[in-house]
């Protein structure tokens, strides 16, 4: 029976790291005939998700070709995607980066599949399992951050993923360094 899986992440920027999980997901998902979306994370603030809701679903869009991509503005969390999947879907996957968040969305599940279970639809948790390498310095969103703000374009470019063109790559560098007020 064809699953829905789906990643719930900030992506504040979206880093090669991520289109290589996403990338290599979707390749599994999509032998055994599943299908994956990605519903990014509207969180704003002026630390660490610097980029807008829109700016990042436009991003991730250009970056990855075959996973759905939520871009239903009204559907604004995990809950409302997971309602919107079992539309279509009897069995849902909630992909989450790690055991630990695994364990902590469990009660969370347990409350979903009672209100779904007697329409025959289930909620499954799964972590995701990964090559350690691939959050090495330079990779993930954090380092990429720092090096906008530090206004190195040169290091900053060497985390973004490669489906990217150099002017997207530009514009997201510009609006993370003049969102954390630097001037060089």
């Amino acid at each position: 029976m064809k699953k829905a899986f789906f990643i719930y992440a900030k992506m504040n920027p979206p880093t090669k790291t991520w289109e290589t999980i996403i990338r290599e997901l979707y390749l599994l998902l999509n032998r055994n005939g599943d299908d994956l979306f990605i519903m990014l994370s509207p969180i704003v603030d002026k630390k660490d998700n610097l980029l807008l809701w829109s700016e990042k679903v436009s991003i991730v869009s250009e970056m990855l070709k075959g996973p759905h991509v939520i871009t239903d503005k009204a559907i604004r969390s995990p809950n409302e995607l997971i309602d919107y999947l079992f539309s279509s879907y009897d069995n849902v996957v909630w992909v989450v980066g790690n055991q630990e968040k695994e364990n902590n969305l469990r009660e969370f599940k347990n409350i979903i599949n009672k209100k779904w279970i007697a329409k025959g639809k289930t909620l499954e948790l799964n972590h995701l399992q990964y090559d350690p390498d691939l959050l090495e310095i330079g990779l993930v969103p954090y380092t990429a951050r720092m090096y906008a703000k530090s206004g190195n374009f040169a290091s900053f470019i060497q985390t973004m993923p490669s489906g990217l063109s150099n002017k997207t790559i530009r514009e997201i560098f510009d609006k993370i360094k003049n969102r954390h007020h630097i001037k060089l």
